[in-house]
């Protein structure tokens, strides 16, 4: 989970935009990931490929698909708790 974290507040920059309280992170451009408590499935399809205003990282190879997959894997564990 320690690589699902430096991903959401460093290369992925998650942090700028979302706010989740195990991250410290109070982004306020998209929705509270820790009132929306998303699936790891729901996390991955947003990043790979964007959603709104959201890049899709995955698709414009700005994160690796293993880095998806750590990211997501975080989001899903940490959100609302």
């Amino acid at each position: 989970m320690i690589l699902g974290l430096k991903i959401f507040n460093e290369k992925g920059n998650c942090a700028s935009c979302h706010q989740l309280a195990n991250a410290k992170s109070v982004g306020n451009i998209g929705p509270s990931l820790d009132d929306l408590k998303p699936t790891q499935v729901q996390v991955k399809q947003a990043v790979t490929n964007g959603i709104g205003i959201m890049p899709a990282f995955g698709n414009d190879k700005i994160l690796t698909p293993q880095e998806i997959e750590a990211v997501s894997f975080y989001v899903e564990k940490v959100a609302g708790n």
